[in-house]
């Protein structure tokens, strides 16, 4: 005769099974927060490792030579308006004339100098992360001017990455300058700068800021046709042909084609070599002469 407590075995297989249930619940939903976490480290980290900006900008040493040599004319700049008055007021028009000629070309060069001495200090170029910060000078040609933009461009905005050749010649001998623009999305310019074809400069090497600007940004470096200018001061005075006119919208006159440009680069080092050697040949002739003339070359036969 069977126990009435004891339950049937029926029974008492379906307590076990809903005991078991609720404590299998967590065990399942272990390996779903598992495969979620990679996912949710993904989602809060950065989309790619931010580095450091490369900037470019003049050194201390540039600063204080090209100061330097400004403080040490400033006296004859200063002093040069007086000795003219003074000359003409003693009746020497000659001498005071051919003094206020003389003096028209040094303050132009020390305006010269004065505005690479502001572009030492001023000019800046920041390649960051995700935008470029410039502040350059509004050039007139190779000459930086006196006012310069301050601006940030996200690469985003960017459209256009280009370089052109610009050929200018000054007493008949060639000067073969590369330069670069940047062009937004908008249609603003902005003129990074110059760079001479045979030399870079080391504080702000053009070539290598518009390769950075290009890395970064992911936008290729576009290589319009070269453009003959002619003579520096033209420049500055008149600008450089519009920058639409290297490439298909230029005009014969000013365009030249890539395989010349390269020739002229060619004959440009060469003519550079043989005009070193003659000056430094010139030189040694004139320390001889003067060797001759001091007799030291007697007194030591």
């Amino acid at each position: 005769m069977a126990d009435p407590e004891t339950p049937p075995a029926g029974d008492s297989a379906e307590p076990k099974a809903d005991a078991a249930g609720p404590q299998d619940e967590p065990a399942a939903v272990a390996p779903m927060a598992e495969a979620a976490a990679p996912a949710v480290e993904a989602a809060l980290a950065p989309a790619h490792p931010s580095s450091p900006p490369t900037v470019f900008r003049a050194g201390g040493g540039r600063k204080f030579v090209l100061t330097v040599v400004l403080l040490v004319l400033m006296p004859f700049l200063v002093s040069l308006p007086i000795m003219i008055f003074w000359r003409a007021g003693a009746g020497h028009l000659g001498d005071a004339a051919s003094l206020a000629v003389g003096g028209f070309v040094f303050i132009s060069a020390a305006l010269f100098l004065l505005s690479h001495i502001v572009y030492s200090y001023r000019g800046r170029i920041e390649v960051g992360d995700d935008a470029v910060r410039l502040s350059v000078p509004k050039w007139r040609g190779p000459t930086p001017g006196l006012r310069y933009v301050k601006r940030e461009i996200k690469y985003a905005d960017i459209d256009r990455i280009e370089t052109r050749g610009e050929i200018y010649k000054e007493i008949a001998v060639p000067t073969l300058l590369r330069s670069a623009m940047l062009t937004t999305k908008t249609g603003e310019r902005v003129h990074l700068g110059y760079v001479h074809e045979a030399s870079e400069d080391p504080a702000f090497p053009i070539r290598e800021i518009a390769d950075e600007i290009s890395r970064r940004s992911g936008v290729p470096i576009g290589v319009k046709a070269s453009v003959k200018v002619g003579s520096q001061y033209k420049a500055l005075v008149k600008g450089t042909p519009p920058w639409d006119m290297g490439g298909d919208a230029g005009s014969p006159e000013h365009e030249m084609a890539r395989a010349e440009y390269e020739t002229l680069v060619h004959k440009n080092h060469v003519y550079m070599f043989y005009l070193a050697f003659i000056l430094f040949g010139l030189a040694a002739i004139a320390f001889i002469v003067d060797i001759g003339r001091s007799g030291l070359l007697n007194s030591a036969g």
